[in-house]
């Protein structure tokens, strides 16, 4: 079948003859997620708040900001001499600087260490996203695959869902042909073995070691009738 790829905000959805496979450009998801087509179940996606970097980026953006208006403001603040304007500058850098420690320190801590939730929060209620959490379901119930989309993506998954369809479709088809292939192919192993008793036995009467009637009494039993 024909390879199809889909491209979302979070990475690129292949579908080939043997698998589907995500590559994902969002650093808090896997970079590699693959299923066989044998293996796989159904897609299905529903609403989610999503963020484009990890909590602790969003820290240390924050930290650096804060880091760069102090400087600023220092030296707007001498070179045109106004004073509330170092002033100001200086406690929003601060400001921006504490909030950035506390974002890092709070996902290595308290996200982190003791598996809160709190950051991650407060980081999606200002950065987060709205958009769709697409799973595409392991058969067997092992690790499927999981990736993020934004709300105007809702048509790129209805596309997703269709080709997943088909690329099912075509890979079933293609077993089943092979399968058939292979059977027709084969000689039956139970037919070989039928033919070598009755060689074997045919020998033994021409030898003389069993009688005629012997010969077509075990012939009969070989061919079970």
């Amino acid at each position: 079948m024909e390879t199809i790829k889909i491209r979302f905000l979070d990475g690129l959805l292949t579908f080939d003859d043997s698998s589907v496979q995500f590559n994902a450009d969002n650093p808090n998801l896997p970079r590699i997620q693959s299923i066989n087509l044998k293996d796989v179940g159904t897609l299905n996606y529903s609403n989610y708040i999503f963020l484009k970097r990890m909590p602790i980026q969003y820290g240390l953006r924050f930290g650096l900001g804060g880091i760069l208006i102090i400087i600023a403001s220092i030296i707007l603040g001498y070179a045109l001499d106004k004073g509330s304007l170092m002033s100001i500058g200086v406690t929003v850098g601060i400001i921006m600087e504490f909030f950035g420690i506390f974002l890092v320190l709070g996902d290595l801590i308290i996200d982190g260490l003791f598996g809160g939730s709190l950051i991650i929060g407060i980081c999606e209620s200002i950065w987060g996203e709205k958009g769709f959490e697409v799973n595409i379901n392991h058969n067997s119930g092992n690790q499927g695959i999981c990736f993020y989309t934004a709300l105007d993506e809702e048509s790129k998954i209805k596309k997703a869902i269709k080709a997943l369809e088909t690329s099912v479709k075509g890979f079933s088809k293609s077993e089943s042909e092979a399968t058939q292939h292979k059977r027709s192919h084969e000689t039956p192993k139970e037919s070989t073995n039928t033919l070598k008793d009755l060689e074997k036995l045919a020998e033994l009467k021409d030898k003389g070691i069993i009688t005629e009637q012997e010969f077509e009494l075990k012939k009969k039993q070989i061919l079970n009738l």
